[in-house]
């Protein structure tokens, strides 16, 4: 299962629901001191302080969404707001390769 996790600013984004469609992610996290307001549909949703899941506590970055594959511990951060959609893909691909260079060199 993929368990999206972001902040409560991103709650009123058009593109958010579109994104989660197409993701096929069915838990969402919204890391947020209060709860839904009345006029969005939050059944669905579980409302924390900050943005961690299954042990996995990640750093809020205002604007950005995290999706977490339960089955496997990966993840990837989103950047929303800042590109276009086809340039967050490209920007989220670059991003996860610095981070997995960074993680290689801190291990040696």
């Amino acid at each position: 299962m993929k368990t999206a996790l972001f902040g409560a600013e991103l709650l009123s984004s058009g593109m958010l629901q579109s994104f989660l469609q197409e993701h096929n992610i069915a838990k969402v996290i919204v890391s947020a001191k209060q709860p839904c307001t009345a006029d969005l549909d939050c059944e669905s949703i579980v409302f924390q302080e900050k943005p961690e899941y299954d042990g996995h506590s990640f750093r809020p970055i205002d604007h950005t969404l995290i999706v977490f594959d339960t089955r496997t511990g990966e993840w990837k951060r989103y950047y929303f707001n800042l590109f276009s959609i086809e340039e967050t893909d490209l920007i989220s691909v670059l991003a996860e390769n610095i981070n997995r260079s960074i993680d290689r060199y801190t291990k040696r």
